[in-house]
């Protein structure tokens, strides 16, 4: 390992390493942690999405598409008769 003699510190690429190998293993304990839960979204079709967890660890979101699809006919639309109560 190489100091720069003249300020006392080492070169930028070694304190940068440290948090970069902290970020991957993470990552790593999150996908682990979270392999079973992914594997039964993907079976069943569901959209997966990857959020910023606490402490850098990640968190996951799973959604079923199907409720994105309902049809805008199921809600009734009142008339602006119904809507201000006298009909």
């Amino acid at each position: 390992m190489t100091t720069d003699t003249a300020a006392g510190r080492r070169p930028a690429s070694l304190t940068r390493r440290p948090p970069a190998a902290i970020a991957r293993l993470q990552r790593q304990l999150s996908d682990c942690i979270h392999q079973s839960g992914d594997a039964l979204a993907r079976e069943r079709g569901w959209d997966i999405t990857t959020t910023t967890g606490r402490l850098g660890f990640a968190g996951r979101a799973y959604r079923d598409p199907r409720f994105a699809a309902r049809p805008r006919a199921a809600r009734p639309n009142p008339s602006p008769m119904q809507r201000e109560g006298t009909e």
